[in-house]
C-alpha cells in the first residue's frame, strides 16, 4: 500500500511526496503553501488538506466523496476506502 501512494505521486510531475512517521504521506507542490496528507489506516485512507490546498481541493472532495468526516487541528479530512479514489485526488492536485 505504501509503495502505491509513492508510485501515484511519481507519475505526477508537479508533486513531491515525503513519508513521515506512521506512514503518513505529505504531498506538496512548489506553487502552493499547504499539503495533501494521506494516511493509510486499517480499512481506509485518511485524506487531510491544509493551507492553500483547502480551497483548491475541498469543493472537489465534497462533490465526489461527500462532506468531510471531521476536522483535525483545524484541517478537514475525509476517510476513503479505496486507493483509486485517493489516486483521483492526488491527480487532481497535480492538475490544478
Amino acid at each position: 500500500m505504501n509503495n502505491a501512494i509513492k508510485f501515484i505521486v511519481s507519475e505526477c510531475e508537479r508533486l513531491s511526496v515525503q513519508e513521515n512517521v506512521g506512514s503518513r504521506y505529505r504531498i506538496t507542490r512548489e506553487d502552493f503553501r499547504g499539503s495533501l496528507w494521506v494516511t493509510p489506516q486499517k480499512s481506509n485512507f485518511r485524506v487531510l488538506i491544509s493551507g492553500e490546498i483547502d480551497p483548491l481541493l475541498s469543493g472537489f472532495l465534497r462533490a465526489h466523496f461527500g462532506s468531510e468526516a471531521g476536522v483535525d487541528q483545524g484541517k478537514k479530512y475525509w476517510n476513503l476506502g479505496d486507493l483509486q479514489n485517493v489516486a483521483k485526488i492526488i491527480r487532481r492536485f497535480n492538475e490544478r
